[in-house]
């Protein structure tokens, strides 16, 4: 192996004056193998002036504010340069994350690792050294402690980013939008006082609050319009993460594709959900592929969800149902018209059949499950709602 070789890594670093990343495309390995090697052998690095520049743009400082709110850090080693690091469990994300800075002219640097800790296995990115970045870290760490930086501006790209790396959302009741919540916990309150302000301004809604959590504060609020406002400014969940992050969104802001979308709850859900609303509108919520989620919670414990698909039908009823009498005979011969098209929601869901198979031992088929007697005892809980 050619980096093992100390003649060879003196001869093109030091002779040849080839960057560690020239070198390891010749001896197929990551540059970060070849800064190891460098240091294990006391060969002298080259001096910090060598270390790349690149432009903060606008666009590219909003998104770093976004991920610096949440979990990204900027980490300087070296007076001339600095680097970013931002950790998370999904692999995906951070691959997600490095072709996005790429296309800002932010380089990867060596390869996004695994390493475990108490909450369980985590992934961690680098970035390539920028001279550049020692503003960003003066900014954000002007004591060696994160801040939130005075001038900061809150565009609908930099909440998003933020609200993926570092904010909830909750639905309490499965009829209630629910509560959004981001864990500022690492924040002084003074700063956590200045983000709502912000938000306040960003979002047009004063219903945002400061909650004082076990360790710090965090950031809530769960008035529906301040929850929907919230949501049409960051806008729908990013392309590509749906599946890591799509749970974060409701349904009313873009996630729900085709009627379908993957839900969490606290709550074991109904397989067959029925709600009578605003007096004639009937609600029938099928839900399969229920399973169990171990998730990470605002303190960083971690508890169990319910996680699950769910598609959604909406029945309008005839204006001449007026009392309960006629609800009842009215939904005793419309059960099995429902039952049909439930059945045929999750028939359409061939695709997902194997990981419902998979969970047969602990819960059966809903195509087996989804029964006239079922449907009709969901419809009993809407009588008169």
């Amino acid at each position: 192996m050619l980096y093992k070789d100390k003649f060879w890594l003196e001869e093109n670093y030091q002779g040849n004056q080839l960057s560690t990343r020239q070198m390891a495309k010749i001896a197929d390995c990551d540059a970060e193998t070849i800064r190891h090697w460098l240091m294990r052998f006391g060969i002298n690095r080259r001096p910090a002036t060598n270390i790349n520049y690149v432009s903060l743009t606008p666009e590219l400082s909003e998104i770093l504010d976004g991920h610096l709110l949440g979990d990204m850090s900027v980490v300087q080693e070296r007076k001339q340069a600095a680097h970013l690091s931002q950790s998370n469990k999904h692999q995906a994300y951070l691959d997600w994350l490095s072709s996005l800075l790429s296309a800002h002219h932010v380089e990867q640097r060596g390869q996004i690792k695994e390493y475990r800790n108490k909450v369980g296995r985590s992934w961690i990115y680098h970035s390539r050294y920028y001279r550049d970045f020692v503003a960003l870290r003066n900014r954000w760490y002007p004591e060696g402690k994160k801040i939130v930086p005075s001038d900061i501006e809150l565009r609908p790209i930099t909440v998003q980013r933020w609200f993926m790396d570092d904010g909830s959302f909750f639905k309490a009741k499965e009829n209630v939008i629910g509560r959004v919540v981001f864990s500022t916990n690492s924040f002084a309150r003074n700063d956590v006082d200045f983000l709502v302000s912000k938000l306040v301004s960003a979002i047009g809604s004063n219903s945002i609050h400061v909650n004082k959590a076990m360790v710090g504060w965090t950031i809530q609020f769960s008035e529906q319009k301040t929850v929907q406002m919230f949501f049409d400014y960051i806008g729908a969940c990013p392309e590509g993460l749906e599946s890591i992050y799509g749970y974060k969104w409701p349904s009313s802001s873009g996630k729900n594709q085709g009627g379908k979308q993957v839900v969490r709850s606290t709550v074991k859900p109904q397989q067959i959900w029925l709600r009578r609303k605003d007096g004639n509108i009937l609600t029938l919520r099928v839900r399969w592929n229920i399973h169990t989620a171990e998730v990470e919670d605002m303190e960083g414990e971690t508890h169990t969800e319910y996680e699950y698909e769910e598609r959604e039908i909406k029945h309008t009823l005839p204006n001449d149902i007026t009392t309960v009498t006629a609800f009842k005979k009215y939904m005793k011969d419309k059960a099995h018209e429902l039952l049909v098209q439930a059945k045929q929601i999750v028939v359409e869901e061939k695709p997902k059949l194997w990981q419902l198979r998979k969970l047969a031992e602990k819960q059966a088929s809903p195509i087996k499950t989804l029964s006239l007697e079922n449907l009709r005892e969901a419809m009993a809980k809407a009588n008169g709602k």
